[in-house]
């Protein structure tokens, strides 16, 4: 009897005890803090980043893009600085010493961006104004031979037609009895080629077209207004009938 009484218990035990296993199995697991589950990943071979480690990784590439921003800045100031320290200087002379102007009156700094601004604008002013004020010479008096006629061509078109291909690159053809023509009329005009090409570029073009020297004058890009885009030749400047006025005669090229 005491036997029987001993294994029921041991029955009755193994039964609670598989039980609660059973109902420890089936049970969902307890939430896990951010560092459980960051070593439970490295132990895999699989690092899991918490909200902390995200929230700096995101931080990163906004603080690369602000040092960019600071060194972009510096280098445009540092820049600037050394524009207006180069250009804002008083020009000198042949032995070194300054010249005086018109800003010395003023405070350093001012005087520095006085300069600077005068310079840029002046070197504006070169670029779209011809480069003097009377693009030819006065007539020749006696007993030099004064033409009484001015004849003014222009070169690209007119005498010469550019051609451009692969193979050969920039070619030039020239009109046929430019030579003569020239000839036949040096004794009565005053030739003048009047083109938007630059000097470097039309010189030895005029040189082919021209090799007996009949044209009197040669005008170039330098000598255009730029205007809107295109260089503008000023007619008026050459001096042919008489100072610009109001409504001067513009030939755009």
């Amino acid at each position: 009897m005491a036997a029987s009484a001993a294994l029921f218990s041991r029955l009755r035990s193994g039964v609670r005890l598989g039980a609660r296993g059973l109902c420890a199995r089936l049970a969902p697991p307890p939430p896990r803090s951010p560092e459980q589950v960051a070593e439970i990943g490295g132990r895999g071979g699989t690092k899991t980043q918490g909200p902390q480690q995200q929230q700096q990784g995101s931080e990163g590439p906004s603080y690369a893009k602000k040092v960019a921003l600071w060194l972009a800045g510096l280098l445009g100031a540092g820049g600037t600085v050394c524009v207006v320290y180069i250009f804002g200087n008083n020009p000198v002379d042949e032995t070194g010493a300054k010249i005086p102007d018109e800003f010395d009156n003023d405070p350093i700094l001012v005087q520095q961006l006085r300069r600077t601004y005068k310079y840029f604008k002046d070197y504006r002013q070169m670029i779209i104004e011809p480069t003097s004020p009377c693009l030819l010479p006065d007539p020749l008096r006696e007993p030099y031979y004064q033409p009484p006629y001015t004849l003014v061509l222009e070169l690209t078109g007119v005498l010469l037609h550019p051609e451009w291909s692969l193979a050969t690159g920039w070619r030039f053809k020239k009109r046929p009895g430019i030579e003569t023509l020239f000839q036949q009329l040096a004794p009565l005009y005053e030739i003048v080629i009047f083109t938007s090409e630059t000097g470097m570029t039309a010189f030895p073009l005029i040189d082919s077209v021209d090799p007996h020297g009949f044209i009197s004058y040669r005008l170039f890009r330098d000598a255009t207004r730029y205007m809107d885009g295109h260089h503008v030749k000023v007619l008026c400047r050459m001096d042919l009938w008489g100072p610009c006025g109001s409504s001067p005669v513009f030939s755009r090229i």
